[in-house]
C-alpha cells in the first residue's frame, strides 16, 4: 500500500515533466528561427482567399498545409484565365532556410530563399535562388516575392517579373480571407 501511495504522490510530477518535455510550438518559441516563424505565418493562411491584382482583376487563392505540416500549398488562379490553369507554390523548410518552388503559368519553375523576414514576422521577402525548365539565365520569370501580413485575414503579394537582367514588371494581390474561410 505504501507503493501504491507514494506512486499517486509522483503522478503530478510525471505529468508536469511529460507536459513541459513536450515544449512549446515553434510559432511560441521565442528561440525558432525567423524562417521557422515565418513558416508558421504561412500556413496559418490555410484556407480560401480572394482579391484583386493591381489591374483590378479578380483573383482567387487557396492555402492548404500538406505532408504532415511539412509544406504549404498553395494554388492560385486569375478567373480571368479561360484555361482556368492555376499557378502552384510550394513553401516549405530546408534547415533553417525558408524556401519557395513557384509552378508558373509560362512552365518554368523558380526556386526563391526567404532573404530576410522583418522583426515583427508581419513582411517576408524571398530572391531567387535557381530555376528549372529555364531556356536560359535571360528568360522571364518571376525572380523576387514579398508577402506583407496584415492581421489574420489580409495579405499583400508582390511578385517581381525579371527579364533579360532587368525588373520588368511587379504583380501585386492584395488579399482577404473568404468569410467561409474564416468561420472554419
Amino acid at each position: 500500500m505504501k507503493h501504491v501511495l507514494q506512486t499517486a504522490k509522483l503522478l503530478p510530477v510525471f505529468a508536469f515533466l511529460l507536459t513541459a518535455s513536450s515544449g512549446p510550438s515553434v510559432a511560441a518559441s521565442s528561440d525558432a528561427t525567423p524562417a521557422a516563424r515565418a513558416f508558421e505565418r504561412f500556413k496559418d493562411l490555410a484556407g480560401d482567399w480572394e482579391g484583386t491584382n493591381q489591374k483590378g482583376q479578380r483573383v482567387t487563392v487557396s492555402y492548404e498545409v500538406v505532408a504532415s505540416g511539412s509544406t504549404v500549398l498553395e494554388r492560385f488562379v486569375e478567373p480571368s484565365d479561360k484555361t482556368r490553369s492555376a499557378m502552384i507554390t510550394m513553401y516549405h523548410l530546408d534547415g533553417g532556410r525558408l524556401l519557395l518552388t513557384h509552378y508558373c503559368m509560362v512552365g518554368n519553375q523558380p526556386r526563391m530563399r526567404a532573404e530576410s523576414v522583418s522583426p515583427s514576422g508581419d513582411e517576408v521577402r524571398f530572391e531567387l535562388v535557381d530555376a528549372t525548365n529555364l531556356t536560359s539565365p535571360d528568360a522571364g520569370h518571376m525572380h523576387r516575392a514579398v508577402f506583407e501580413f496584415r492581421g489574420k485575414d489580409r495579405l499583400v503579394s508582390r511578385w517581381t517579373w525579371n527579364d533579360k537582367g532587368k525588373d520588368v514588371f511587379v504583380d501585386t494581390q492584395e488579399l482577404s480571407r473568404t468569410a467561409a474561410s474564416s468561420t472554419r
